[in-house]
């Protein structure tokens, strides 16, 4: 029950995975659909370097078996070395949980409960991976050129499926930017879907104000929207912050 308890928890944070259609722009120096093909798809792609740090707010809200809410955000994150992600009451400011995730643990600070729920960082979904989050919320995500796609036209723009439709991708070639991602499993139900929208330049790129995680198979929905992003070379402590004499919880 403990454990059941403690992951009930952390689903509010486990969304930086999220719940929305992609947005779209229009560029006039674009080429026609029927000049497109998967190599050039792939060459439009050109997607930045990742920062080596950002700091974000946004609002973020999830849909699960076990919790339904939302709360303002604050995060904090170094590439592949940690993250700590701040969530307050909405609309009243009082921070209610910290959540610190490293390369191998995370430390979940329930304020509210005084309590620290401690695992193994391959307990959390995708997004909270060190080593993956940025990419996956910045949107900054790309097909395997290795592999074969089959390429499609459709009203949302370019999809790249693979052989077996176990993949696709919808590409805004204008935006030069990634969708969506669908992930599905041999049913052809979906198992994974990462989904991007109302793009916005942030120090002369593009990325997404809104990402959406679905996990059909979990029955989970996410949303985030960002508010502000920052890009620098550094950010200050990302320290948990939790008082001596807090509960201790530990998840295996």
């Amino acid at each position: 029950m403990m454990a059941r308890h403690a992951l009930a928890t952390l689903l509010p944070f486990m969304l930086l995975q999220a719940c929305a259609g992609p947005g779209r722009t229009t560029v006039d120096t674009a080429p026609d659909v029927e000049l497109w093909t998967v190599p050039l798809i792939l060459q439009r792609l050109d997607l930045p370097t990742l920062p080596a740090a950002l700091t974000a707010a946004g609002d973020l809200s999830i849909r699960s078996p076990l919790y339904t809410g939302g709360a303002a955000m604050r995060l904090k994150h170094r590439a592949n070395d940690s993250m700590l992600v701040s969530l307050a009451v909405p609309g009243l400011g009082i921070e209610a949980a910290r959540l610190l995730v490293t390369p191998d643990s995370f430390f979940l600070y329930n304020r509210l409960e005084r309590s620290v729920t401690v695992g193994t960082e391959d307990l959390l979904p995708a997004m909270f991976n060190v080593a993956e989050a940025m990419r996956l919320m910045l949107g900054l995500i790309r097909p395997d050129g290795k592999k074969a796609w089959d390429l499609v036209e459709t009203a949302d723009g370019l999809v790249l499926r693979d052989a077996d439709r176990r993949e696709q991708w919808i590409i805004d070639p204008a935006l030069g930017r990634v969708l969506s991602y669908e992930r599905r499993l041999p049913s052809g139900r979906l198992a994974e879907g990462l989904y991007f929208a109302e793009f916005v330049p942030v120090d002369g790129e593009l990325y997404p104000k809104r990402v959406t995680y679905r996990n059909p198979v979990q029955s989970t929905n996410g949303l985030i929207h960002f508010r502000s992003l920052e890009f620098a070379d550094e950010v200050s402590s990302m320290a948990l912050g939790a008082p001596d004499g807090v509960t201790r919880i530990v998840v295996e």
